[in-house]
């Protein structure tokens, strides 16, 4: 006799998954089941009427365009150099790009891949969107897959700021190698 399991319940607080539709269970039976939208990486939200009384089930995990590699990767319309002024002064110009990014968190003793996707990169660091809360002070190893036929980028990182699941990481101790591919990858973005 086969053991079937039951889907995973997410309540308010914690981030969507998934992209697709969900079903929603208001617990005070103020309203009924319904189903509802909801994009990977957005906080599941408590109901005005039920407060924390409300679960999340997904029924249908559905691709949303801007997590498509076909609409999101780079291209050269999707890539452009971010906006500088006053209130951004900055060492190194930064460029908005989405590139695959794998990072390798140390957690209690083993290796743990972690997938994510860039907003913007320069000389001195990148931004990065992960679906897990990254909170490693330790310098971490980072995969960035770049548009060139060599393999990715290889670099060490330090996580400066955290926002949501939107991290800002610091470039340390690039090797010669992963200098030359970051600067080869920077004049690429910036044709």
């Amino acid at each position: 006799m086969s053991e079937t399991s039951s889907p995973r319940v997410y309540g308010p607080g914690e981030l969507a998954p998934f992209s697709g539709v969900y079903r929603v269970s208001h617990l005070t039976g103020h309203r009924p089941t319904h189903d509802a939208v909801i994009i990977r990486g957005e906080e599941l939200p408590a109901c005005r009427t039920c407060g924390g009384n409300v679960r999340f089930v997904v029924v249908d995990s559905l691709s949303h365009v801007t997590h498509e590699w076909d609409f999101a990767g780079p291209h050269g319309l999707l890539v452009s150099t971010c906006r500088r002024d006053a209130r951004d002064l900055r060492r190194s110009r930064r460029y908005e790009v989405d590139l695959p990014v794998t990072i390798q968190l140390q957690t209690r003793g083993d290796l743990k891949a972690v997938d994510g996707c860039t907003s913007n990169i320069s000389e001195g660091g990148m931004n990065a969107t992960f679906d897990t809360l990254v909170s490693n002070l330790e310098p971490m190893e980072i995969a960035i897959t770049v548009p060139d036929e060599n393999g990715a980028l290889f670099a060490s990182a330090r996580l400066r700021h955290v926002n949501g699941q939107k991290h800002g990481f610091e470039f340390v101790r690039l090797d010669r190698r992963a200098k030359r591919k970051l600067q080869l990858t920077l004049r690429w973005l910036r044709r």
